[in-house]
């Protein structure tokens, strides 16, 4: 029994003090994260940041050239974070919490139409479009089709036909010039001129 007692006893202690710390951090909760509600439609982004300093107390600071943009939004009782990302949804954005309640909205630009939330994004670089190859010159062809042949067949080429080199290295006989071409017979000194035949008349 006394065991009983003990472990209600100790029960019905944790129980109190659960419920105690539990409420300050409900409370902290609430005062970090404030509710907000605000329907919009194509007001500046820094006119509705100034409303929402208003009510929460919070200081919001915006780059400059985006306090004019145009946002739209309907939020009903959300956390201070979540009706930022809402009413940023249309901005690559980064929120930054700092602290004395002090809250930094850095805007990198627009988002796709087709994208699935606010995201930084970067555009490729163009890619080099290939470049067709330039005819080579005439002269260069014709070297090309020159070179084509392999060095077995240069060198057939280079090797002449025995057959055709010794008829071209064998002297030929060429009469010589004056000296009509002579058939076998008595042999004629060179340069000697043969009398003219006399016919004799016999009776």
């Amino acid at each position: 029994m006394k065991t009983i007692r003990f472990l209600i006893c100790w029960l019905s202690v944790c129980w109190i003090a659960g419920g105690i710390s539990a409420q300050p951090l409900m409370a902290q909760d609430a005062a970090v994260d404030p509710l907000i509600s605000l329907t919009v439609k194509d007001q500046p982004l820094g006119e509705v940041l100034d409303t929402l300093a208003a009510e929460t107390g919070y200081q919001f600071k915006l780059n400059s050239q985006w306090e004019d943009w145009p946002v739209s939004a309907t939020i009903g009782n959300l956390p201070l974070e979540k009706g930022l990302k809402r009413l940023l949804r249309s901005l690559n954005h980064t929120i930054i919490w700092e602290s004395d309640n002090v809250v930094t909205i850095m805007v990198y630009g627009k988002t796709d139409p087709g994208g699935t939330g606010p995201a930084v994004s970067f555009a490729s670089p163009p890619q080099a479009e290939p470049q067709e190859p330039v005819p080579a010159p005439d002269d260069e062809q014709v070297e090309d089709e020159e070179t084509d042949e392999t060095p077995e067949e240069a060198a057939e080429g280079d090797v002449a036909d025995p057959d055709e080199s010794a008829d071209e290295k064998r002297p030929m006989r060429v009469g010589r010039p004056g000296n009509p071409p002579r058939a076998s017979g008595t042999p004629q000194t060179p340069g000697a001129v043969e009398p003219p035949a006399v016919e004799v008349d016999q009776e």
